[in-house]
């Protein structure tokens, strides 16, 4: 859809099939991501209202629930991007340097979908024919996907999910280093300042709000710890001297 900013987004409605959870976690997830400088697509909130459903009545008709006005979640689309065919394109990327970022962002957010090769696109590089920047999407299943104010009670878990390949790229003995402190600009406050933007439509209640914020305020520092604990999962992390 292009909005008023003369931008077009690839539109998440509230009543998308995976429920309206997703999309709260898509802006969450996002914004943080943007934060802490991962390589992802702009977001924003997207008001659609009923005049534009009127003009396109096949956009009610996507979901098993029928689309309703309201604000929905906008991810800037990205031109001539596309998703790896294959495992073997991640290892030819430029910025293999991101990948230590992006494992550590899944862990703090408890990404649970992050599988080979899914929810990353290659962007193309500017005046290049065949050089590329691997990029994240969808953040739909961060915090465990379904999540309610017991969230906080969390902290520690390991998400679950690493696309092999991007793991087998981080290397030396101290690789999580830099990702680590990237992190750290994600304070409670901070996170839950993020979160107060989520539209009062998609329903997260005040208890909810300060679960996540707790959450986030546990398990950022425990990132690491939980890396360390899964150190098997990569391949090039040598032991320190």
């Amino acid at each position: 859809i292009r909005a008023d900013d003369d931008v077009v987004y690839n539109v998440k409605f509230q009543q998308n099939d995976q429920g309206r959870r997703a999309i709260v976690n898509d802006f969450i997830a996002s914004s943080i991501a943007t934060a802490i400088g991962i390589p992802t697509p702009d977001v924003a909130l997207v008001y659609v209202d009923e005049m534009f459903l009127e003009a396109n009545p096949r956009i009610r008709d996507l979901y098993d629930t029928p689309v309703m006005a309201g604000w929905q979640f906008g991810s800037k689309l990205i031109d001539k991007a596309y998703p790896p065919p294959d495992e073997e394109m991640i290892s030819e990327v430029r910025n293999k340097r991101d990948f230590a970022s992006i494992i550590a962002f899944d862990v703090a957010t408890n990404n649970t979908d992050r599988h080979s090769p899914g929810n990353v696109i290659l962007v193309p590089i500017t005046d290049s024919v065949d050089r590329f920047d691997l990029w994240t999407i969808d953040h739909g299943g961060c915090f465990g996907g379904i999540w309610g104010e017991w969230i906080k009670d969390r902290v520690g878990i390991w998400c679950g999910s690493v696309i092999a390949r991007m793991a087998s790229e981080v290397s030396g003995t101290n690789p999580f280093t830099d990702a680590l402190r990237s992190l750290q600009v994600i304070t409670r406050d901070s996170a839950y300042q993020i979160i107060l933007n989520v539209p009062q439509e998609w329903e997260l209640t005040a208890d909810e709000e300060w679960g996540l914020a707790d959450f986030l305020a546990g398990q950022i520092p425990a990132t690491g710890r939980i890396l360390l604990d899964k150190r098997s999962l990569f391949a090039n992390w040598t032991p320190d001297a």
